[in-house]
């Protein structure tokens, strides 16, 4: 793996993935738009630990590496010269009740895989990480 500056991680509940709706701020990347939980590294992290703490910050939901069902690495959707992890985790009816949305992002919902796949504002290149994921199953 090249530098790595980031994880994201698809949380998968029969046929629906769990997304956010990304702050409106103009100072962000891909404001306003759909993603999945994750976000950069912290000193020190790896790609899994990355994701992981990142999913407790957004939705206080606790996932473990060992959950994880299939991972890929892909150039960042930020910047391409270095790399992000794509992970998927399937998660319980009570892993979504437990749900408690952090203070970033205006929403959470879970969006059928289709919808979400051709939404004209989800982050560039998360649709094509959920499609191939999709297509290996």
């Amino acid at each position: 793996m090249r530098d790595f500056i980031g994880a994201k991680v698809a949380l998968i509940n029969r046929n629906k993935v769990l997304v956010i709706l990304r702050d409106s701020k103009p100072d962000i990347v891909f404001p306003g738009m759909w993603d999945f939980p994750g976000g950069y590294r912290e000193e020190g992290e790896t790609p899994s630990q990355a994701a992981i703490r990142e999913t407790k910050e957004e939705l206080s939901l606790d996932i473990t590496a060992d959950e994880v069902v299939w991972e890929k690495v892909y150039p960042s959707v930020v910047d391409a010269s270095k790399d992000a992890l794509f992970m998927v985790v399937h998660v319980t009816d009570e892993q979504l009740k437990a749900v408690a949305f952090g203070d970033e992002g205006q929403e959470w919902k879970m969006m059928p895989f289709g919808d979400f796949i051709y939404h004209k504002n989800a982050v560039p290149g998360m649709q094509t990480r959920l499609r191939d994921y999709l297509a290996q199953r």
